[in-house]
């Protein structure tokens, strides 16, 4: 089975506990979060900068800080970076400069660069929790876990408050011991930081993600409680009650919570969003829903998310003029933005329009190049049938980005799902000689070789299942080739096993079929065929045409 079957082989690497905003230069609103455009966006760099701002009484470094990271908020990076090497001529003792020319790099995917400017900064401040932090994530991603806690540690050190720290140290034990190891490390540094409120509302979010993966939603929301009782009536407490309340799916106890928030802060943004967010999934509630963000967007100071949110909420009821006005009014009001363009071409979408869809997408990828906003353009040239185009667009951006694998790969996708196996074989080679053992590309191209009948197909298919033996679609393509290649038993028996892990898996059913039917056992093949007949699967007309083809005419 291949992308082009619409199944999606997902490989899961190890929890992680770490979620860095500062790794992520993207505007977001988080619950409690202001109007003050740098407050919402970034959360967790700018707690390292309210540390800086403690530590240092000038404010004109405190201007010059924020100026730039600003810049760098707007995706402005060659500007930010300017500015930051003017500030550094005029003053090269500070380190925050160097910890924001580290993040810009990041932003570059220049790795190497960040570790030196982190490095910089620390010969200027042994105790820039900022560059303490950022360190510690680069050598936790390049699992080096014993450098990464060291320096996860030093930031603690140097500030106790520092709840990116705990994220890193939190994620090297998981990596390294277990999730009880996790445990016991939030909680004695919960009871560490006594009295601090914003550090121990932190820690109990972590908690709360951990007992997510443990599924013991119950244990976060008896945290959540714990807190409040601590800090009665405090904002930050309340915020994280609401956080274990949804997770446990306690709706109605979350909303008056949010109430209460909201009750308290006229002005909030963040949680009147959550809150909208919340309602939007309850039938009766649309009226609320859109008074909730009105007011959060006249309140924010920078309302496009908000507003691109409402109008995801109109279209699914359907108000088509009215989110259309909303994407005419971003437009005009930021033609040099992509937001405008984006939500023209969802509200065209939505009435499928798919002509005038693509225009506007196309637009907003001139000014925004991202790959959520290709993917977008190559699923409505699917829907207008127009596979060249589709392929042209691919080809041009490889040659801006060459050897570039998120489009070979999407390259590869593309001809596969148009028939043509030759080329999609080609890219997935390519791409397989940075990755030998990716098991998704092996098995994308075992499945093409086993439509140009090539007899490396069974080969690559074993291949990738040695690999990935617990994914059914792996495990699908790899039964079928064997089945195709004589060896029925050996498909029967792998492929009743995936079926085991993904028993609606229509395609999975029909390959099983085949192979019951290619060992003369017509009883479990008409079984099955009959079974996906019956379903709501788009394959149940295939399942009718092999139950006349097999037994009607017998």
């Amino acid at each position: 089975m291949s992308m082009n079957k619409n199944k999606v082989l997902k490989i899961f690497s190890a929890i992680s506990l770490v979620a860095f905003s500062s790794f992520s230069v993207a505007a977001r609103y988080e619950p409690g979060a202001g109007s003050n455009g740098v407050d919402n966006i970034l959360g967790n760099l700018q707690n390292e900068f309210n540390s800086l701002n403690q530590q240092s009484p000038l404010q004109k470094l405190k201007n010059n800080y924020q100026m730039a990271f600003k810049l760098i908020q707007q995706n402005k990076l060659q500007e930010a970076e300017q500015k930051l090497q003017d500030f550094i001529k005029n003053d090269s003792r500070q380190s925050a400069y160097y910890s924001l020319l580290a993040l810009i790099a990041l932003q570059k995917r220049d790795i190497p660069l960040a570790e030196r400017h982190y490095k910089k900064a620390l010969e200027l401040n042994a105790n820039d929790v900022q560059a303490l932090t950022g360190l510690a994530k680069l050598f936790l991603e390049k699992k080096q876990y014993k450098l990464a806690e060291q320096y996860a540690e030093q930031a603690i050190k140097a500030n106790p408050h520092a709840i990116n720290a705990y994220k890193i140290k939190a994620d090297v034990l998981l990596k390294q011991q277990d999730l009880e190891a996790v445990e016991d490390y939030l909680t004695n540094a919960y009871h560490s930081v006594e009295g601090d409120l914003k550090t121990q509302a932190g820690l109990v979010s972590l908690l709360g993600k951990l007992y997510l993966v443990k599924k013991e939603p119950e244990n976060f929301l008896q945290w959540a409680h714990k807190l409040v009782e601590q800090y009665p009536g405090e904002t930050m407490a309340l915020a994280v009650l609401a956080d274990a309340q949804i997770a446990s799916r306690k709706f109605a106890d979350a909303r008056k919570t949010l109430e209460k928030i909201i009750a308290k802060n006229p002005k909030d943004v963040g949680y009147r969003f959550l809150l909208a967010k919340l309602l939007s999934q309850q039938k009766g509630q649309e009226d609320k829903v859109l008074t909730l963000l009105n007011k959060a967007a006249e309140n924010a100071e920078n309302p496009n998310i908000i507003l691109a949110y409402k109008t995801a909420f109109l279209l699914k009821q359907k108000q088509y003029e009215q989110a259309f006005d909303i994407a005419q009014t971003l437009k005009k009001a930021h033609p040099e933005l992509s937001i405008g363009y984006i939500l023209s071409g969802d509200v065209y979408l939505a009435q499928q329009q798919y002509q005038k869809a693509l225009e506007n997408y196309q637009q907003a990828y001139e000014k925004t190049p991202t790959l959520k906003l290709l993917d977008v353009q190559l699923a409505v040239f699917k829907k207008l049938g127009k596979t060249k185009q589709a392929i042209n667009l691919l080809e041009n951006e490889l040659k801006k980005r060459k050897d570039n694998p998120q489009i070979i790969f999407r390259l590869a996708n593309t001809y596969q799902n148009s028939g043509n196996y030759k080329q999609a074989s080609q890219y997935y080679q390519q791409l397989l000689k940075s990755q030998p053992e990716n098991a998704l590309f092996l098995n994308n191209l075992a499945w093409a070789y086993n439509q140009m009948g090539d007899s490396r197909a069974l080969k690559t298919a074993e291949k990738a299942y040695q690999l990935a033996a617990k994914s059914a679609a792996v495990a699908d393509t790899y039964g079928y080739i064997l089945n195709k290649q004589g060896q029925t038993q050996k498909a029967i028996d792998i492929l009743k096993k995936a079926l085991e892990k993904a028993p609606d898996m229509a395609e999975l059913q029909l390959h099983l079929a085949e192979a019951y039917h290619a060992a003369g056992n017509d009883k479990q093949a008409k079984t099955i065929l009959q079974q996906v007949s019956e379903g709501k699967s788009n394959l149940r007309e295939k399942a009718r045409r092999l139950m006349d083809a097999w037994f009607n005419n017998s």
